[in-house]
């Protein structure tokens, strides 16, 4: 690549900052509301993990140019922006690796994750944490289903609220956070799903690989919370 004068440098890469995202959606401001940032998601793009999808979304934040007017109706100016990472599964667990992303990142199925409305994505720090928390939270819920969870047995006292959410599905996934474990050979993962659970799972650590097996499952927590979204 040849050498690129500030002016050109400039001009290319905000023209491929534009390619990579997608068109943003339609804009409803007034009437009592105050935009606060539009978030601008880029096209999806395959992960190193199979069945993984990624997309980024950029969020512009906005705040009042003037104190001015009434609430709603005054003129904003973009001040920030701030970039989430959103996941999508194109194949049922187990998520496994498939080689380093760069090799193809571009990929038509999770390309046309991006095009379809009915994609489900759900926020997750990164790829490895989003596929091995996959993974922990689907082997949850197939041992919770059939009742063969270890922490879960009648004699344990490390599964509490899982009787509630046993018709639970992947699909209710919408925020995937780390937490603490319970020693250092332990991960710990929170789950938001719909309707309003907040789920914690501790599970052995099984050497950074993603795939687990429901027996690696040390104890779960379920709670319900106020969905504030």
């Amino acid at each position: 690549m040849k050498a690129l004068s500030l002016r050109e440098a400039d001009r290319i890469v905000r023209d491929d900052l534009l390619s990579v995202l997608q068109p943003v959606d339609p804009i409803h401001q007034g009437r009592g509301l105050w935009l606060r940032d539009v978030g601008l998601p880029t096209r999806a793009f395959r992960t190193a993990y199979e069945g993984l999808c990624r997309r980024d979304v950029v969020r512009l934040r906005y705040t009042a140019a003037t104190h001015d007017g009434s609430y709603a109706d005054r003129p904003l100016r973009p001040y920030s922006v701030e970039a989430d990472a959103q996941f999508a599964l194109r194949r049922a667990p187990p998520l496994a690796w498939s080689g380093p992303e760069y090799n193809r990142v571009q990929e038509e199925d999770c390309e046309r994750l991006s095009a379809g409305a009915t994609a489900h994505w759900f926020d997750a720090p990164n790829d490895l944490d989003a596929a091995r928390a996959v993974n922990i939270l689907d082997a949850t819920l197939t041992g919770a289903r059939a009742g063969t969870l270890t922490p879960c047995l009648p004699d344990s006292t490390k599964c509490d609220g899982l009787s509630t959410m046993k018709a639970a599905k992947l699909r209710d996934l919408y925020r995937i956070s780390s937490c603490t474990g319970e020693s250092d050979h332990t991960v710990c993962y929170q789950y938001e799903l719909e309707p309003a659970w907040l789920v914690t799972v501790v599970a052995r650590d099984n050497g950074g690989a993603p795939y687990v097996s429901p027996d690696y499952v040390v104890s779960v927590k379920v709670a319900v919370f106020i969905n504030d979204r």
